[in-house]
């Protein structure tokens, strides 16, 4: 078992344009909190009667650039949040991680608070300014947004449950790879949840993770969604699951292309309230949404 247990999460897919281009940085980021805060309220319900987070904390690969032009002060997103999400409102933000930015929130929220129980995270990736740059990259191919909010409960040890690190050689993915090789027992029951790469970038992946038992790649479906990648993968693993009777033990990574990275061994248990909800690209019509419970 895990020193981590995954108590409630919900998923959902944002399109690209979010908004009209023409609305100003405030207007988009009070659709934003209209969008996100109802379920960050929902998920922060799912807080287990004898325990009240410390503290709910923000991440993002994208969203830092308004902050970076100064176009909105934080404190007027947080009051924004505060309106839908109420007492679960996120209260910090963090960036400097990118997409492994949840793994260094775990280490250093409970680093600081260990009487802690529980711990509310929001990895948020909206295409805020519709810069093309995000829409597509050689290494990730083509990119999905959209914001998870996840509640994860910890156990009183902790420490060989979570890995973050940095790779510092010239092939990332490859460090990366062996990273979770290292990680990720062979023949164990727990999941790897890897991100989301085009098929030749996962191939490498699948050639030195051989033996483990790996998430399949959402990259056709929901692009490279960035921090949420691998939660989005065990959203999907146990949404396939025709009757999930027992404790589902998973190890989440993600990656940063500035090296970081997060590695995380985390139990889902049967009845955690687990909401998937994707939106269709903006070239389709249609909406496809499900709970997992």
């Amino acid at each position: 078992m895990s020193g981590f247990t995954l108590r409630a999460m919900s998923f959902q897919e944002f399109r690209s344009p979010f908004c009209e281009p023409w609305l100003s940085i405030d207007d988009t980021f009070g659709a934003l909190a209209g969008s996100i805060g109802p379920q960050i309220a929902s998920v922060g319900a799912s807080m287990p009667c004898n325990a009240e987070p410390a503290g709910h904390i923000l991440c993002s690969t994208l969203i830092r650039e308004c902050f970076s032009f100064d176009h909105i002060p934080w404190s007027r997103v947080r009051d924004g949040l505060h309106e839908y999400a109420g007492r679960f409102t996120p209260t910090v933000f963090v960036n400097a991680y990118e997409c492994a930015s949840w793994g260094y929130i775990l280490r250093y929220y409970f680093l600081k608070n260990p009487a802690a129980r529980c711990v509310m995270i929001t990895i948020a990736d909206v295409n805020l300014y519709n810069f093309s740059l995000w829409d597509e990259e050689q290494i990730w191919g083509r990119s999905g947004y959209g914001c998870c909010t996840m509640l994860i409960e910890k156990a009183e040890e902790t420490s060989a449950d979570l890995v973050t690190g940095f790779s510092r050689g010239s092939n990332i993915i490859m460090e990366f790879a062996i990273a979770i090789r290292k990680a990720a027992q062979e023949g164990t029951d727990r999941i790897v949840a890897l991100p989301f790469f085009p098929a030749n970038v996962r191939g490498i992946m699948d050639t030195v993770l051989k033996g483990r038992r790996l998430t399949r790649n959402g990259h056709a479906r929901w692009g490279h969604s960035f921090g949420s990648d691998p939660w989005i993968a065990i959203l999907d693993s146990v949404g396939t699951m025709p009757d999930m009777r027992r404790v589902e033990k998973f190890t989440a990574c993600s990656l940063a292309f500035n090296g970081y990275y997060s590695l995380l061994d985390i139990d889902v248990p049967p009845g955690a309230p687990l909401v998937l909800v994707g939106q269709a690209p903006a070239a389709r019509m249609g909406k496809d949404e499900y709970t997992l419970s």
